[in-house]
């Protein structure tokens, strides 16, 4: 792959946001419980993510940014009823692997709370909600890319040797679970969504965000990190926002765009072969998390995976979300809502500052620098039908490295 991982700075950019991890259609909401996972001599002593908003509990909160989910009616189902910065009613996929792991009940985001030795020690997430392996994809919208979220992981590495030491530090590092969650921004937002990246053709656009996750997996190994897994891109045509934006009257799923994310996992799996356990990664232990096959098949065959309850939400109107006391196992014919809260259109510097010099202040963005306008928030998300997803990505997660 001769393509290089780098972004032009200063160019006007239109922003997207999008939640990818909408993955159900407001059809189905629950699926059988896959068995205990299995037992390891020696489980890793912590968790460590990296990515966007699917292993993002909150570092988002902590920047300036339109891709936050701090407000109603996020978190309604969390302990306290709480939006944590979580992209989610409840718990996302870090904090149900670690707790099936037995490290603790949630992983925190590192940035903007208080962290304890003990969540040092057992692992935090680095992630941020709308980040891409295109470094372009987290500066559109202003947040972390992963060169950033690797200049945290540097920090963290020097707060874990002030508390066990340097020797203890290096074993928890070389023995934790790294798991890396992004590029469906790249393709979804990024590449189909706005003009930036048209210079590509799908092929090479796939070849440039594959060599710029070759090139963190390569530079993860290189501060430490020996036992990583890195999923795939769900079926991303099937997004809601996708099938509002591009499916049609009919909101049908994008064959375009699912293709794109087939050809976008086959060319991460070969590279991630490659690397596993290579002369280049000595000692490495990489995993390919397939996500795209089995939610495809969850989404065309819902009622094969039903054994709770199972039913479709009528009359939902466009940027309404459902309210947490609709409940039940019959149709539902009227909804309480919540109109999304926050700006349709922000403004959006051309040329972005380093993650710490977007970190919150009182005063806000500096709107001199005003280059775009950002686009208006995307259609019909959906809340309580992530559960399942993010609980199927957990268990998935397990049986493969565990």
């Amino acid at each position: 792959m001769a393509s290089k991982c780098t972004v032009d700075g200063g160019a006007s950019h239109c922003c997207i946001i999008a939640l990818i991890t909408a993955l159900m259609l407001l059809s189905h909401c629950c699926i059988a419980s896959p068995a205990p996972p299995s037992k390891q001599t020696r489980p890793p002593p912590a968790l460590i993510l990296f990515g966007d908003s699917i292993v993002d509990p909150g570092n988002n909160n902590a920047l300036t940014t339109t891709v936050r989910c701090d407000f109603a009616p996020y978190g309604q189902d969390f302990p306290g009823h709480n939006a944590t910065g979580r992209f989610s009613n409840g718990k996302i996929v870090g904090d149900i692997l670690a707790t099936r792991m037995g490290l603790k009940q949630y992983v925190p985001a590192y940035l903007g709370t208080e962290l304890s030795d003990f969540d040092l020690l057992t692992g935090v997430s680095f992630a941020s909600g709308g980040c891409g392996f295109d470094p372009l994809t987290a500066e559109i919208v202003s947040v972390l890319t992963l060169d950033d979220q690797l200049d945290l992981f540097k920090e963290y590495k020097g707060k874990i040797r002030a508390i066990a030491g340097e020797q203890r530090a290096a074993e928890i590092v070389s023995t934790s679970m790294f798991l890396v969650v992004s590029g469906t921004d790249d393709l979804a937002n990024t590449y189909f969504t706005t003009p930036l990246r048209r210079d590509y053709d799908l092929e090479s656009y796939i070849e440039f965000i594959v060599k710029c996750a070759s090139d963190f997996i390569q530079k993860l190994y290189g501060m430490g990190a020996r036992r990583v897994s890195i999923a795939g891109a769900p079926p991303i045509g099937c997004v809601p926002s996708q099938r509002t934006n591009a499916g049609g009257d009919d909101r049908a799923c994008v064959s375009l765009y699912n293709q794109a994310a087939v050809l976008y996992n086959a060319a991460l799996e070969k590279e991630i072969k490659r690397l596993n356990g290579s002369a280049l990664l000595p000692g490495s232990v990489l995993k390919y998390i397939d996500l795209y096959t089995p939610l495809l098949d969850m989404i065309q065959r819902p009622a094969a995976y039903v054994t709770c309850f199972c039913f479709r939400i009528r009359g939902v109107q466009p940027r309404v979300l459902r309210h947490g006391a609709v409940r039940g196992h019959a149709h539902v014919q009227q909804l309480h809502g919540a109109r999304l809260q926050g700006p349709n259109q922000v403004p959006l510097l051309g040329h972005l500052p380093s993650h710490r010099e977007r970190l919150r202040s009182p005063h806000g963005p500096d709107h001199k620098s005003l280059r775009a306008m950002v686009n208006r928030m995307p259609q019909n998300w959906t809340l309580q039908a992530l559960r399942w997803y993010y609980y199927f990505s957990s268990m998935s997660l397990l049986q493969l490295v565990m």
